[in-house]
């Protein structure tokens, strides 16, 4: 069964540099179901190229029964690249995330009291099987494995047979699925994921893989940029540009220095730093230095709010004085009167009570 594409994407609308096209359906202006949403474009989102080529082949590709199964740590942007890349081939999402307790009638549906009685509520999966949304499934490996292997008519496209009520729902030609995971999906939990369930090989075997990492250094200093730079800033573009090189050593650094301690289960070791992290010690950072604060207190304070608070008390102070080296040449930066841009401000951060 394959797809009904609509339209060709270009690839530009993904932030390439390229004449190709990438097939993906009309714009539509209201979600074919109440659960499903119509994802905005983010553009501050930044693609990792190689992602975006693997996830555009398989969403091409003629056989649409087999679901993808994206993995890779916390906060590298997953999910994220998922959303926005459906949102830019116009198709409608249907989410679910996995619990400890999840069940396949999570997935089905069930029955529910409304008003005048009981009455039948299509999961997730019924509803992008009646509707063509794209059903992503968040948190996979937390789900027992046997609701996965219970649920492989739905990993292999076939009509979902909803046994409490006797109807059979054939798959929509558009309806494709997408898993989220930070385990592979037939390894064992990592250490920082020990509440993670191995996965059944039945169950592995039915997915196109691909296994995410963290940005390249640069890659995740454009994310920094581009992202600060959508916000009220007053920074010069030159500031920007280096708070974003600064963000990504850091990141990376402390990335480097996590893999390489030798007790795992430490309660000091070094944290490393998602993507998701940096990017908000960056922002939290650019206000405070915008409200006046000195630098130093200023990025201590960024990066307890953004990760530090959740941290032991040696593991925070080890984060400030790995974030203190790598940040340094943009303080140096600010200290030579650089601080202002060359453009209008657009309002002044110093009023708001920070």
């Amino acid at each position: 069964m394959t797809m009904s594409f609509t339209s060709r994407i270009p690839a530009r609308a993904f932030g390439l540099e390229s004449d190709e096209t990438v097939p993906g359906l009309e714009p539509i202006l209201q979600p074919p179901a109440a659960s499903a949403q119509v994802v905005a474009v983010d553009p501050c989102h930044v693609f990792d190229e190689v992602l975006l080529r693997d996830m555009a082949l398989w969403w091409s590709w003629h056989d649409t029964s087999t679901p993808l199964y994206i993995s890779g740590p916390t906060g590298c942007g997953k999910t994220s690249t998922v959303l926005q890349f459906l949102a830019r081939v116009n198709a409608p999402v249907i989410s679910v995330t996995c619990s400890r307790r999840f069940l396949k009638d999570d997935l089905v549906g069930r029955w529910g009291a409304a008003k005048g009685g009981f009455v039948w509520f299509d999961g997730p999966a019924t509803l992008a099987w009646k509707t063509g949304a794209v059903l992503v499934i968040n948190e996979f490996s937390l789900a027992p494995a046997e609701v996965w292997v219970g649920a492989n008519d739905i990993f292999e496209g076939q009509p979902i047979t909803i046994e409490k009520t006797g109807e059979s729902v054939c798959r929509h030609p558009n309806a494709r699925v997408i898993i989220t995971d930070n385990c592979r999906c037939g390894c064992l939990p990592e250490d920082a994921y020990e509440s993670r369930n191995q996965q059944d090989a039945s169950t592995c075997d039915r997915f196109w893989h691909i296994t995410h990492h963290w940005p390249e250094e640069a890659l995740e200093a454009e994310i920094v940029r581009r992202r600060c730079r959508m916000t009220k800033t007053v920074l010069a573009d030159g500031h920007i540009d280096r708070l974003g090189a600064c963000a990504a050593r850091f990141a990376a650094m402390s990335r480097q220095r996590a893999a390489g301690e030798t007790d795992v289960f430490a309660k000091d070791r070094m944290f490393p730093v998602s993507t998701r992290v940096v990017l908000r010690v960056s922002e939290i950072l650019v206000r405070l230095l915008e409200a006046g604060l000195e630098f130093d207190a200023a990025l201590e304070r960024a990066v307890r709010l953004a990760i530090g608070g959740a941290l032991t008390d040696a593991s925070a102070l080890a984060l400030f004085e790995l974030a203190s080296f790598c940040f340094a040449s943009l303080k140096e930066e600010l200290r030579s009167g650089k601080r202002r841009s060359a453009r209008k401000p657009r309002g002044s951060a110093a009023a708001v009570f920070l």
